[in-house]
């Protein structure tokens, strides 16, 4: 179960009958005062309370949310430690909860709370007190200053900030006293031994709070050349003393299209022609080189069908950048690997193998200054950015990963890591792909079995069929919900939504349709004439 804070790390907020006051056990001296009528905050000393006044611990506050009928404060109830990055605790929020901050209350607010909290329960919310989950380490190198009393909301990468919008009420309070900075992601921390060398192997993904949601209600770009499914990957390898990172990027096709769900297994995509694409690519890719140097663009789509247009809407448009360091490759995967030929991912490999050696790495002792840094990234994208994705994505997290240990003279030349540490890396990296799938598709990562084993298997694409149904009933019937929601997280609650009516009767229908599509699939991988990999993603 939940692994509980210690005493001093935990917020205690006390309910009075016309304020709400919140401490931290670790501030004596002032405390935040919330008053009901009119709404108002305040930061004082520490004042005296009543006999009647009500306390709740918690581990941290999200923020403060503008319901129907007024504020509510969330705070963080359970929690998950998923170990510790350079000494210091990181934690995977479990659930939050929410208390009124005025009198009365109605039906829509609970709706409203009840959708947060189920966003919450899904894989993926993360934060620190002291430990920088929102920067690269090259990044935090880089933006390091000397006064330790800088709190993270002063240096956080505010593209992945998720609680940004719901603590606009406490901005001009020292806010690093009271809200932490929540990553919406993953983050897995595995350990290892190599020729008797203890290895740290941690990965952190960073979803962007820009043009996010759920696979069919976001795709693309937009004019500002923000695109759907955007995750920056940091893979970091810590030994002898030494920090080595490498960071990735993915992100839907930066191109106008979309692709609404009509019922049909997989809808067909369209791409836009009547906007400007050029100039939102540009955007896009100006920002993106800003951030990270030169772009390898790795396009895994099909080269045929409606993917082969957006394939080509893609390379048209690369093509008008010239005057850009940018390289676009494109990899059919489903054609180079036919056949469970998954060595072929070995092709694509070989392709940017210039840029993968010449693009380096950041690596630095842990305290001082680093002899090397990352002048370039790897950008892949498939449909969702999900499962080839994430197979590609792992690919080059390994050969890095064999580099870096043959750098630090770790390994020798041509020798390959041993059994207990390639379990661990590739699973750290099958439930970064679970973790990220699930945010967006609602589901874990199909071909989870090559990035877990290393290797296609029948069990896995059986697997892969009955992720692909529970995908379709979930995208059809439950990402509306899912948007709505996330929008509510990120911009506040605009206009009223209409409360959820899924009557017994819609809920078998969906059963038996899962089932009757179930039997399809499972026996599906025994038609000799019936490719698997193009019924999914």
């Amino acid at each position: 179960g939940p692994i509980k804070t210690k005493m001093a790390n935990q917020m205690r907020v006390f309910f009075e009958n016309d304020t709400v006051i919140i401490r931290h056990a670790r501030t004596t001296d002032k405390e935040l005062k919330i008053f009901r009528d009119p709404f108002s905050i305040e930061e004082a000393g520490i004042s005296q309370l009543s006999e009647i006044a009500r306390e709740i611990q918690c581990y941290a506050i999200i923020g403060i949310f503008h319901f129907v009928s007024g504020p509510y404060i969330s705070v963080v109830s359970e929690q998950e430690l998923v170990g510790k990055i350079e000494g210091k605790d990181i934690w995977n929020i479990q659930q939050i909860d929410f208390y009124p901050l005025h009198g009365s209350t109605n039906s829509r607010d609970n709706q409203y709370i009840n959708m947060l909290k189920t966003l919450f329960k899904l894989p993926g919310f993360y934060y620190s007190h002291e430990f920088d989950l929102f920067n690269s380490a090259q990044r935090r190198f880089n933006i390091s200053v000397e006064s330790s009393t800088v709190s993270l909301w002063d240096t956080a990468d505010m593209r992945f900030v998720w609680n940004q919008f719901v603590v606009q009420d406490l901005e001009e309070f020292d806010i690093g006293n009271w809200v932490v900075p929540v990553l919406k992601g993953f983050v897995g921390i595995r350990k290892s031994t190599v020729n008797g060398n203890d290895i740290d192997l941690i990965l952190i993904s960073r979803r962007n709070v820009k043009r996010a949601g759920t696979r069919f209600w976001v795709r693309g770009l937009d004019s500002d050349g923000n695109v759907a499914n955007n995750v920056e990957s940091e893979q970091i390898i810590i030994v002898n003393q030494t920090k080595m990172s490498y960071v990735q990027t993915r992100g839907s096709i930066p191109v106008y299209w979309t692709q609404y769900s009509d019922l049909t297994r997989i809808p067909r995509a369209i791409v836009d022609y009547e906007k400007d694409t050029n100039l939102a690519c540009r955007k896009h890719f100006e920002e993106q080189i800003e951030l990270y140097g030169n772009q390898v663009c790795v396009s895994l789509v099909d080269h045929k069908g409606f993917q082969g247009e957006l394939n080509d809407s893609y390379a048209n448009a690369v093509s008008t950048l010239s005057d850009h360091p940018i390289r676009f490759v494109p990899f059919d995967f489903h054609h180079q690997t036919r056949g469970m030929n998954y060595q072929n991912i070995q092709i694509l490999l070989d392709d940017i193998a210039g840029e993968l050696q010449g693009f380096e790495y950041f690596c630095s002792p842990l305290h001082g200054y680093p002899d090397r840094q990352q002048n370039g990234v790897i950008r892949t994208n498939c449909m969702d950015n999900l499962d080839r994705t994430n197979a590609i994505q792992r690919a080059i997290g390994l050969d890095l990963l064999n580099k870096q240990l043959v750098d630090t003279e770790v390994l020798s030349n041509n020798e390959q890591i041993n059994d207990k540490t390639m379990f661990e890396f590739n699973n750290l990296w099958a439930d970064n792909g679970d973790a990220i799938s699930i945010q967006y598709a609602g589901t874990g990562a199909m071909k989870s079995d090559y990035t877990r084993l290393g290797k296609r298997t029948l069990k896995g694409m059986i697997n892969d069929g009955k992720l692909a149904i529970v995908r379709y009933i979930l995208n059809t019937f439950y990402d509306g919900e899912k948007q709505d929601t996330i929008d509510i997280l990120l911009k506040g609650l605009s206009k009223p939504i209409p409360p959820t009516n899924r009557n017994k009767t819609f809920s078998l229908f969906l059963i038996v349709v899962v089932v009757l599509l179930g039997i399809l699939y499972i026996l599906a991988p025994l038609c000799k004439y019936l490719s698997v990999f193009n019924l999914i993603e």
